[in-house]
């Protein structure tokens, strides 16, 4: 190696200079050997006439060490990257780069024949001049594209060789003025070999045009051949368009005044985009030996025109549409407009029509009938292609619809789908009571605020739907041709009043009732908007019970009684409302509780007195209590006396056991109840006392009598039957004459009041049992 070391340029041009010369050679080895295997390559060549041939391609020095008859085999490694690429050009068809041998290839081309010729060029564009220097920024960019070639070759061929390997070594390397000359001269001569083979005894043919044409006109490919003999050589024009190869038939008009030097292609459309080349083809050894010149791809350009107006418009009997189009920028001119209708042309000249032309912009039908209707189309034509619009000349079409079913109270909305050409000219609404005849609506009207009859979107809006809208509705149309009615629409409008039911619930520790409201509407009914509570048919305000009373509200319409006491006596009925109407609840009944007693007498001669106790709110204590004739006062009977074994205060049904009658001779027994809103107290008496009581009775009996009478009378002027309630009361009253009496007396109170007639039997079945 010099000791005299290189400019920084110079040292670029003899790294380029090695890489052609050392390094390409490297993978052209292993592609070729991938391809060819040494012990074939003789019968490879011997085949191929462009080869073996005595002026062929091959030198006879390279002849020497390639072309070996078995059993000698050539070694590879002494070809140089002429030979290689020589071998590998005429005896690898596969490996054809994209654009054909000889031509650059394209940067998006990457094939392996294309990174051939890129390592082909690479040396030959730095072998023709006399200069030894390259700059930095010319080799940088030389440099990144060899590596990238490098790159890929290793990745397709022999991924286990690191050919960038070498470009690193040589990057690394100091270079004197020796290596310059050497480097040069192998380059030179590199060359001139070959310039010799590619032009030995092969004509040369290029071909030159335009690439870019404007549709609609014309262009011409033309051919250069040297060293070319007609009586050798046949030649061709070929066409490739997506991956389809035709011969060029340059007798067609399309090719009129073509000749084998020029292909002229006429009025150029996007047909004739493709890509284009000579083939010239020769007999040798009974095969085909073809050469194909450069090829050019052309590229029509233009576009078709577009439409950028198209409205149609009525006038006095007359349509018009007016219409406009465009090309855009480096496109052919519009050649031709034409007027369709039902797809046979129009004769605009006939006084029905006027208008139509290239630069009329508008089209008109005069007075339309019936017998215009049908499809109208515009097309306007250039070389590119053509541009359409039209326009169906028809009585409108109007169909309806609701998005739901209309439930009452909500706003119900009928909606139109419409379609006319040309546009309508009116619309109006209508409705009907049975479905045959139909009348106008006025939807200046409030019951049909928000509703519009504009041509574009009709609307029919009917806030707060009632069951007096459950009608059948449709809607009339008309353009300039005549009208249409849309099918009816039978509006079907649903829902009923609120459900309503109730319980209750005690908390005795907190001396509270809740009222248990649950209120839901059916399927398809609209929702409830008011709740609330009445206590004797009067509605409780909450907010004015002292904090007594929760709020009550269509969520959560319970009502809970804290403190209760006397006052909070009566009858309480949940009411809720919602569009269609209110519903009032069972009534639930706060009072002092109802006691009736049920005497036995046990096998052993005892008795035993049974209470039945009904009370809303419930029981929470109960008392058995005992009185002597000679005492002033009740005091609690001792059930744990033996006397009294088996008796019981527990609720629900406290249970008193006399041992014997002596007891019920000489006292008199009472039971007391109470709840929060109050007590009561039910008496009776020992055998002792008995002919006291009968004499009451008997007392009395006559004016239950005539209570009972009074009060059947003023159910049956109201229309009611309560004979089995009145029988109820005069069992009872055989026992229980007090009773009875106060039960009448509330049935008679009652009857004479306002209440509905379904809370005046519920509270009258409570009073009684």
């Amino acid at each position: 190696m010099a000791t005299s070391y290189l400019s920084k340029p110079e040292t670029n041009f003899v790294c380029f200079a090695k890489v052609c010369v050392d390094v390409v050679k490297i993978p052209l080895i292993d592609i070729l050997f991938d391809q060819i295997k040494p012990d074939d390559l003789y019968h490879k060549i011997k085949s191929c006439a462009a080869l073996s041939a005595e002026n062929g391609k091959l030198v006879p020095d390279q002849k020497k060490i390639c072309y070996l008859s078995p059993p000698h085999l050539p070694d590879y490694k002494s070809f140089d990257v002429t030979l290689l690429y020589t071998l590998i050009r005429n005896l690898c068809p596969s490996l054809e780069p994209t654009q054909g041998w000889g031509i650059k290839p394209k940067a998006t081309h990457t094939k392996i024949g294309d990174d051939i010729e890129r390592l082909r060029l690479f040396r030959n564009s730095f072998a023709h001049g006399e200069s030894t220097e390259i700059n930095d920024d010319e080799f940088d960019d030389i440099w990144k594209e060899i590596k990238s070639v490098i790159q890929r070759m290793q990745a397709s061929t022999n991924p286990l060789k690191k050919y960038e390997l070498e470009l690193i070594n040589i990057e690394g390397c100091r270079f004197g003025y020796e290596d310059r000359e050497k480097y040069k001269t192998f380059l030179g001569v590199t060359l001139q070999m070959w310039k010799h083979i590619e032009g030995k005894y092969e004509p040369q043919i290029c071909i030159k045009s335009a690439q870019e044409v404007l549709c609609g006109e014309t262009t011409h490919f033309d051919a250069d051949l040297k060293q070319f003999d007609s009586q050798t050589w046949s030649m061709y024009w070929q066409k490739t368009r997506e991956k389809t190869t035709e011969q060029i038939d340059t007798v067609k008009d399309k090719y009129k005044n073509s000749s084998n030097l020029r292909l002229t292609v006429n009025f150029v459309s996007k047909e004739d985009e493709g890509e284009y080349q000579v083939d010239l083809a020769r007999k040798h050894n009974g095969g085909d030996y073809k050469l194909c010149s450069n090829r050019i791809y052309l590229t029509p350009i233009g576009e078709k025109p577009y439409f950028t107006r198209w409205k149609i418009t009525t006038g006095k009997k007359k349509i018009t549409i007016n219409y406009s189009y465009k090309i855009s920028e480096r496109s052919p001119k519009v050649l031709k407009i034409e007027w369709t209708k039902n797809g046979e042309n129009i004769e605009i000249k006939t006084g029905k029509y006027d208008g139509g032309g290239l630069n009329g912009g508008f089209f008109i039908l005069k007075s339309p009938t019936m017998d215009d209707i049908g499809n109208y189309s515009c097309t306007v034509t250039n070389a590119v292609g053509s541009a359409s619009e039209h326009a169906d000349f028809d009585l409108p079409i109007a169909n309806i619809s609701t998005n739901s079913g209309p439930i009452f109270g909500s706003n119900t909305i009928i909606t139109s789908r419409i379609s006319s050409c040309p546009s309508l000219e009116g619309v109006e609404w209508q409705k009907s009571i049975d479905g045959n005849t139909f009348n106008c609506i006025d939807i200046s009207q409030p019951r049909y605020k928000g509703s519009r009859i504009e041509p574009e979107s009709p609307l029919l809006v009917i806030p707060k739907t009632t069951f007096e809208d459950k009608l059948y509705y449709r809607l009339l149309v008309w353009n300039i041709f005549g009208r249409c009615i849309s099918d009816p629409l039978h509006l079907i409008v649903t829902g009923s009043p609120p459900n309503v039911l109730t319980s209750h619930r005690i908390y005795f520790e907190h001396q509270s009732v809740k009222l248990i409201g649950t209120v839901f509407v059916s399927e398809k009914s609209p929702a409830v908007h008011t709740v609330f509570w009445t206590k004797n048919g009067e509605k409780i305000v909450t907010s004015e019970r002292g904090g007594r009373y929760s709020e009550v509200s269509v969520d959560h319409p319970s009502l809970t009684i804290n403190s209760v006491n006397s006052h909070d006596i009566g009858a309480y009925q949940l009411n809720a409302i919602n569009a269609v109407g209110s519903t009032a609840s069972d009534t639930i009944v706060l009072d002092e509780p109802r006691i009736c007693v049920e005497r036995k007498e046990n096998p052993d001669s005892s008795h035993c007195f049974i209470a039945q106790i009904q009370s809303v709110p419930a029981a929470y204590h109960s008392q058995w209590m005992v009185k002597g004739k000679d005492d002033d006062t009740f005091k609690p009977v001792d059930i744990n006396d033996e006397e009294f074994k088996g008796s019981s205060n527990a609720l629900p049904r406290p249970i008193l056991v006399v041992k014997h009658n002596q007891l019920l001779k000489e006292n008199c027994f009472v039971i007391e109840v109470q709840n929060f809103v109050g007590r009561k107290t039910h008496c009776f008496a020992g055998r002792g006392h008995l002919k006291t009581r009968r004499c009451k009775r008997m007392s009395t009996e006559a004016l239950i009598d005539k209570k009972l009478g009074d009060v059947n009378s003023l159910c049956e002027s109201w229309g009611f039957n309560v004979w089995d309630i009145i029988n109820s009361i005069r069992l009872n009253a055989q026992e229980l004459s007090e009773m009875a009496l106060g039960t009448i007396d509330v049935l008679f109170e009652s009857s004479k009041s306002q209440q509905s007639w379904k809370d005046k039997m519920s509270l009258l079945r409570q009073c009684t049992f």
